[in-house]
């Protein structure tokens, strides 16, 4: 028996589902809950926007530390700004929307704990 995956209820129990344990298979979600694979998979990726990187889900938002970094950076950038227009201007280097993850995969011993 399946339920309709796509309502606020089941993508908060599928959400919270994956915050308990991070290493959880697609396969396991369904048989818990009873929804679809497919249906819990469109909930992972489109919903809650989350991709599986080293055999954990990882949600693609910034953390607060993040975002609290990107803010100093950028106070530090409009403070040079500030000071010397002209120089800073030419100096500046902008970048594209890229993320870039850096990641230290897990041994596979490490992994399995």
């Amino acid at each position: 028996m399946s339920k309709k995956c796509n309502t606020p209820e089941i993508n908060e129990q599928v959400h919270d589902m994956v915050l308990d344990d991070r290493r959880m298979y697609v396969r396991e979600i369904p048989e818990t809950i009873g929804v679809s694979k497919e249906g819990v998979g469109y909930t992972l990726h489109e919903e809650l926007d989350m991709k599986k990187v080293c055999a954990r889900w990882v949600p693609r938002l910034l953390t607060a530390d993040q975002k609290r970094t990107r803010m100093n950076i950028s106070e530090q950038c409009l403070e040079c700004y500030n000071k010397n227009k002209t120089d800073s201007v030419r100096r500046f280097i902008t970048m594209g929307e890229t993320w870039i993850h850096h990641n230290t995969p897990e041994s596979k011993q490490q992994s399995k704990q």
